[in-house]
Order: structure tokens, then sequence, then C-alpha cells
């Protein structure tokens, strides 16, 4: 993890997805959460009403692969999700979060984290809707399932998240009611693990298509479901489930990059010390006044409105703070040194001027 590989993700990201970035806040929104390969993207474009189709190896992927507005779906397992993502959908916003099970590196997976806390702390209120396989639910009774629950767990601390989520299997045995789905999985899990959804009625399923027929008689009863849940304002968002807590102090490196940069920049656009002597005095005088009175104001918000820090300060603003406290006394030596400089000039040209007038 270094600044460097931390913006190209930031920025090829939003450079995607340009409107993720606070684009929950202050709106109700539905979170799908879910192991990579599960179906989550696929399961929004179902509910979004995109067009779909069933591949020659009985997937369904979008009829347009290249439609802007939809997910992009991976397949056989491979996530198409690196980052959020995000579509508007029967007046919600249905976000699509990266499978936690994904190794990407830390710069990924520090932006992925930044990214979950901001969407979800910033909504007005949150639905859940976990997603998993059919065989995922069946494979060791219900372990990975249970797996996954205990993450979001840890994500969202401090509360019941079965009071505001749904649970759609994914991939059902086609021809199979919602009843006989419960009674196949009763038989194959530990009753415990899905009984929260059963007993609130908010387990659902998404059968897998039947030949090259997708059947949308599923839809109604998801979106029912998700409707049925009530609304949660989340507060606060664990990002060591993503991201180590114990790295989060290599972010100093970063937050000194961005200010550093910023003090160079503003040096850069102000500063030249090979046109000093071209200026008149008066110039030089208004340069002098900007670093005494304006050039920390204008770095500390220069950095305070870098995309990068917005993203990164949430998750680390202590650790922001105290960067910022630590680089401030060099910045004020180098508005010194300037000073100096300019003091320098504007001297010179004032003996010179005492010199010409005394000549004449």
């Amino acid at each position: 993890m270094n600044r460097f590989n931390i913006r190209k993700v930031l920025e090829k990201h939003t450079g995607e997805n340009p409107d993720l970035l606070n684009s929950s806040k202050g709106k109700d929104i539905v979170v799908f959460l879910g192991k990579t390969g599960a179906g989550k993207s696929t399961l929004i474009n179902y509910l979004s009403d995109k067009e779909l189709k069933v591949d020659e190896n009985g997937n369904i992927v979008l009829k347009n692969p290249m439609d802007s507005s939809a997910m992009r779906i991976g397949i056989g397992g491979d996530s198409e999700t690196f980052l959020p993502k995000f579509i508007k959908s029967n007046g919600l916003l249905f976000y699509d979060l990266a499978g936690f099970g994904n190794t990407r590196g830390t710069a990924i997976s520090l932006v992925n984290a930044c990214f979950i806390k901001n969407i979800i702390e910033n909504a007005a209120t949150a639905r859940l809707v976990f997603v998993a396989g059919q065989d995922e639910i069946t494979a060791g009774r219900g372990e990975l399932f249970k797996q996954l629950t205990m993450i979001t767990r840890d994500l969202i601390p401090n509360e019941i998240i079965e009071r505001f989520s749904s649970l759609v299997i994914t991939r059902s045995t086609p021809g199979r009611s919602k009843q006989q789905l419960i009674n196949f999985l009763q038989t194959k899990t530990d009753p415990e693990i899905l009984a929260p959804w059963i007993e609130q009625g908010r387990l659902v399923k998404m059968s897998s298509p039947f030949g090259e027929e997708i059947d949308l008689n599923d839809k109604a009863n998801i979106l029912d479901a998700i409707f049925n849940t009530p609304p949660q304002k989340i507060k606060n968002i664990n990002i060591g489930v993503i991201y180590s807590d114990k790295e989060l102090n290599n972010l100093r490196k970063v937050y000194y990059g961005e200010i550093d940069d910023a003090t160079h920049g503003l040096i850069k656009n102000n500063f030249d010390p090979n046109t000093l002597s071209s200026l008149d005095r008066g110039t030089l005088g208004n340069k002098k006044r900007y670093f005494q009175s304006n050039f920390l104001k204008d770095v500390f918000l220069s950095v305070d409105t870098s995309p990068l820090i917005d993203l990164l300060r949430p998750i680390s603003e202590k650790i922001y703070h105290s960067s910022w406290d630590e680089m401030k006394d060099n910045i004020s030596l180098t508005s010194d040194k300037i000073i100096g400089l300019i003091d320098v000039e504007i001297k010179d040209q004032e003996k010179k001027e005492v010199e010409k007038r005394r000549v004449e």
C-alpha cells in the first residue's frame, strides 16, 4: 500500500463510478451482501428489470454486456465487483458491495473499506439483503452462510442485523416453491441458522433458469421482502473487517505525501525565485503578505478538499490531524524561507533605488 497505488485505485473506480462517493447521503439504501460468486450483481440486474439471457453454460448474463447502467456479472466465481457500485431501482439505491472473500491487495482493500463506510454511514437508512446460493447454504450445514452473517455482525457492531435484513437464496432448483425450498434447506442445515429470516417471512428465492427460460415470478416476492424489511440508521461501520486496523498507521505516509504535494503545488503557483528580480516592489509586497497570511490556510484547504483525503479521513481522523500538526511546522518554515528571499529582493531593490537617487 502506498499513496500512488491508493490514488490509482480511487481514480480508476471514481472514473467508472463518478457519482459513488457520498452518493448515499441522506438516502434510503439497500445493501446486498454475499460471498464472491453468490449472484449479487445478477440479482440486482434481475430486480432492476435489466435485459437478461441464459448463456450456453446455463448462466444468467446481460443481453447487452456493454450496458453501463447495469451491474457487470462475473462468471464461474470470478467477481466483477472490485469496489462498490450502485444503481437506482424501485425508488431506492441498490448497492452491490465487494465480496468480503476477495483478496486484491491492500490498496484495493483499503479503498473498498472506505467506500463501504462512506456509503452505509452516510445513508439515512439501510436495509440489508443477504445473498447466498442454494449450494452455499447446504454446504457444511450452512457454515458458509453462518460465516457471512458473523462477518456482517462484526462489520455492523451493536446492531441486530436480522431486524433489518432479508435473505435471497439464488440458484434455487427450478420449479421448487418457496416452502419446498425451506423444507429442503431445513433438512440440510442447522435450523437456527436460517430461522430468523424464515420466521419473519423474509427468506425468498431466485430460481436457476429452466433451459433458456428465466423465472420472472420470483421478482415480486423478493421486492416485497425488501420493502417489508424495516429500514435502520447505521451509525458505525467497523472497517477492520475488510482492512486491518493495524495497518491504519501506514496512512500517515499517505497524509504526509498529500500535504507535501499541496504545499509544493501552491509554492509553484505563487513563487518563482528566478523571476523575483523582475517583479516590482508592490508585487513583491503582495507575495510577502500572501505567504505571511494565506499560504498555510490555502495548504490546509487544498488538502482538506482532496478526494483522497475525503475518502480516507473518516477511518483515520486522529492520524490525519496528527499528520497535519506534524507537517504544519515544516510548512511554516518553508513559508519563512520564501518570505526571507522576498525580503532580500525588496532590500536589494531599495538599495538600488537609494543608489540611483544618490547618483542623480
